[in-house]
């Protein structure tokens, strides 16, 4: 997710990468679709038909897709439309950012980023459809009982990309 500087060129990055899919994605199996969100456009990619892939790598009710969508306040790329809708609909209060533990641990690790990777139990726990909470805590959760949370960044240092990447534990 990211607030664009210059909206119109958010908006032109993603119509360019439409553009070389069309080009290029029918040929190895890759198709692409546009759905639309509340007058926003979200442009699907579907990897399922693509040469090579067999979808027997990810769960049942899963596909390999990756979508996209681009507004004045907001670019995002997820997994699926669904994710970037939950973004594209998130408001104050209802995103990560205004998560006090996040930031805490964010400003741990250093909140100037380029990117961030964040694991966190107690917030996945309210996301997470309680079936596969389920099996989350019977098959992995035990693994993992000293970790409390998981979170990484990426910064610009001069000419180099630095990873600064922090554990917790019970």
């Amino acid at each position: 997710v990211v607030h664009p500087r210059d909206a119109t060129a958010g908006g032109r990055l993603f119509t360019t990468l439409n553009g070389f899919l069309a080009l290029a994605g029918g040929s190895s199996g890759v198709t692409t679709r546009t759905e639309d969100h509340n007058g926003t456009p979200i442009t699907v990619i579907d990897f399922s038909a693509s040469v090579g892939a067999t979808g027997g790598t990810l769960p049942p009710g899963y596909k390999a897709e990756l979508a996209w969508a681009s507004t004045p306040d907001v670019a995002v790329v997820g997994y699926g439309a669904s994710f970037v809708e939950a973004v594209l609909d998130a408001g104050p209060g209802s995103s990560l950012a205004d998560d006090a533990r996040f930031k805490a641990l964010l400003g741990r690790v250093g909140a100037e980023n380029l990117g961030v990777t964040f694991v966190d139990e107690p917030i996945a726990k309210g996301v997470v459809p309680a079936e596969k909470w389920d099996a989350y805590v019977t098959n992995i959760q035990p693994y993992l009982k000293p970790l409390d949370a998981v979170i990484t960044n990426v910064r610009k240092d001069g000419g180099l990309d630095r990873n600064t990447g922090m554990y917790t534990a019970h």
